[in-house]
């Protein structure tokens, strides 16, 4: 009796379908969520090239969100780039942001200058192990100072 089902079996293609997708869905899984996880990353350096440059212009020209009494106001120069970041959905603590009201860039007198330090986490560690530790990303921005 089993000899007879051994041939019948072994010409059967009903499960080829589903064995395929399981060795299919396991790299394909991976490769979407990678594209998705650099796409994050792409965005999250944009993002604080964003911030830095719309803070150095604010502290450059002394708008009015960075200054007080027409003068330059740290604590509410490193809350509007905190403000510009969370327009993105990122959370930059203060010890983040570094901003130079009177600075040089490239060899050159008379900047604004402000640095962001982002840690950016995967969503998927464990998945991605490239990512698994925190990605320290850097942005800085220069913008000449107002005479």
């Amino acid at each position: 009796m089993i000899r007879k089902q051994v041939p019948r079996l072994s010409q059967d293609r009903a499960g080829t379908t589903a064995v395929e997708f399981a060795i299919v869905i396991g790299p394909f899984c991976l490769l979407l969520f990678g594209c998705i996880e650099v796409g994050r990353l792409a965005w999250s350096r944009h993002a604080l090239e964003q911030v830095t440059a719309a803070s150095a212009r604010c502290v450059g020209l002394l708008a009015g969100p960075c200054t007080t009494n027409s003068s330059y106001d740290h604590t509410k120069s490193v809350r509007f780039a905190q403000a510009q970041a969370q327009k993105w959905s990122i959370t930059l603590p203060d010890d983040a942001i570094e901003i130079l009201n009177s600075t040089s860039c490239a060899n050159l007198a008379g900047f604004s200058q402000v640095s962001v330090n982002y840690a950016f986490q995967s969503l998927f560690p464990t998945v991605i192990t490239a990512l698994s530790g925190d990605v320290n990303l850097r942005s800085t921005a220069c913008f000449p100072n107002r005479p």
